[in-house]
């Protein structure tokens, strides 16, 4: 069998002719529009990080936008602006490193110690996961950590089947993170990575004990948007394994105020990220004009998973039903009004 051509990406850092174009308009603080216009540019060409990762880079452009000196008349204006800013990083930093890896980690944990089976002197649990989430990536490798420490011989295996995550195959970015992670805290030998074409999610469905999904928002009624490819997974993972969970690990912060999502409309994105693969399979010559003029090409990142399906939230304050996920969503809401004003 000859061997596979190398993967050569397209340069995907300037967006296409036909996205929309945004001006940033800044009148205030002009010293603040390079600073700014960088951050929304590195926002929207990154298209491999999860939400997570996203908010805090937003942060430092903010916090890098605020750095200039706007003179003195708007010396207490920028005071405030930096000081919400700061405290914002604040809150961020606080969250990633405590919530995620304590209260999340340790909710996991205790979960996969229910699942999967032993196998000399280890409990063995396959896992099921795609794309590349940062609060998926820091609870696994605490759980390996803290596993490493306290369980001598013992304890867990965790056998992780990762889906590549097509177009730009941010599931081989988590795959890579948490080997380097466990390798950091002696842990490799408790961890087996299996990573595949998000086309053979079938095969890899079989016998897991667990589907892990991150989320990029959680709507009222407990559905979860995450990366496509999410729903094929929890489906075959129901179908071809019977004592498959589907668990969800979040922060609270993605669930949506109510009714939020009603208004939620599919985000396509750069045909170009698919176009690059294909170039790698000669084959008869189209004319480029022929070519547009017949094709269409999604590219839908995010997907919807169905509540039904899910059998498990974790998050940072523990374990949620869908009466918590309701009772948080109308919390976000009172706390909207109270900052912003009243919404209709």
């Amino acid at each position: 069998m000859p061997a596979s051509p190398a993967i050569v990406i397209t340069d995907l850092s300037t967006p296409p002719i036909t996205s929309p174009t945004y001006k940033l308009e800044v009148t205030a603080y002009p010293e603040a529009k390079d600073a700014i216009s960088n951050g929304l540019l590195r926002l929207r060409t990154d298209h491999i990080s999860g939400a997570k990762d996203l908010t805090t880079t937003a942060v430092f452009s903010l916090m890098s936008g605020a750095d200039g000196d706007g003179g003195e008349q708007a010396e207490s204006q920028e005071r405030c602006i930096r000081m919400g800013v700061e405290r914002m990083h604040a809150y961020l930093m606080e969250r990633n490193e405590d919530a995620t890896r304590t209260h999340i980690a340790v909710a996991l944990r205790q979960f996969l110690y229910e699942k999967g089976s032993v196998q000399d002197q280890r409990r063995v649990v396959k896992i099921l996961t795609l794309s590349s989430s940062a609060t998926v990536v820091n609870a696994l490798a605490t759980v390996l950590e803290t596993e490493s420490k306290e369980s001598g011989d013992r304890g867990l295996n965790i056998q992780l089947k990762v889906m590549e995550s097509r177009p730009v195959c941010e599931g081989v970015d988590l795959a890579k993170e948490l080997v380097h992670r466990a390798g950091d805290v002696g842990a490799t030998n408790r961890l087996h990575v299996e990573i595949a074409s998000d086309s053979i999610v079938a095969i890899l469905a079989r016998d897991v004990d667990a589907v892990l999904l991150g989320a990029d928002r959680i709507s009222d009624n407990g559905n979860v948007s995450n990366k496509t490819g999410s729903l094929p997974a929890v489906l075959c993972a129901k179908m071809l394994s019977d004592k498959v969970s589907v668990i969800i690990l979040f922060d609270l912060d993605k669930i949506s105020t109510p009714g939020a999502t009603d208004t939620y409309r599919e985000e396509e994105n750069d045909v170009r990220e698919l176009e690059c693969l294909w170039d790698q399979h000669p084959g008869r010559t189209v004319k480029p004009a022929s070519w547009r003029t017949v094709l269409e090409a999604p590219n839908v990142y995010f997907e919807w998973v169905p509540a039904k399906y899910i059998d498990r939230y974790i998050c940072e304050t523990g374990i949620l039903d869908l009466n918590g996920i309701r009772e948080q969503s109308e919390k976000a809401r009172r706390v909207e009004r109270q900052l912003f004003g009243c919404f209709p």
